[in-house]
């Protein structure tokens, strides 16, 4: 956080998250989505687009093969999610 732009991208993302009621934010954990299976990233768009916006998303690995699946998968999960939080897992090292 050393520049002056990133110390106020952090502020405004984090101040955020400050000032939410306690208790109003669920935290999930997945992992093995394998986003680049056709019926798993159907499965991802299938999720409702409202009904996780307070809520935190573990990806704990195996989210994808390649990196424009995994850069997909994370941009359609993030669309859900207020915070996703991305772990490799032994797939991405392929």
């Amino acid at each position: 956080w050393t520049s002056q732009l990133a110390r106020q991208r952090r502020a405004a993302r984090f101040s955020v998250d400050l000032a939410r009621p306690s208790g109003t934010t669920r935290v999930f954990a997945i992992s093995d989505v394998h986003f680049d299976h056709r019926c798993n990233e159907e499965w991802v768009h299938e999720i409702d687009n409202f009904s996780f916006q307070e809520d935190v998303l573990i990806v704990a690995g195996n989210l994808a093969d390649t990196r424009n699946s995994i850069a997909k998968g994370l941009s359609a999960l993030k669309s859900k999610f207020r915070r996703v939080f991305y772990v490799p897992g032994n797939h991405e090292f392929w």
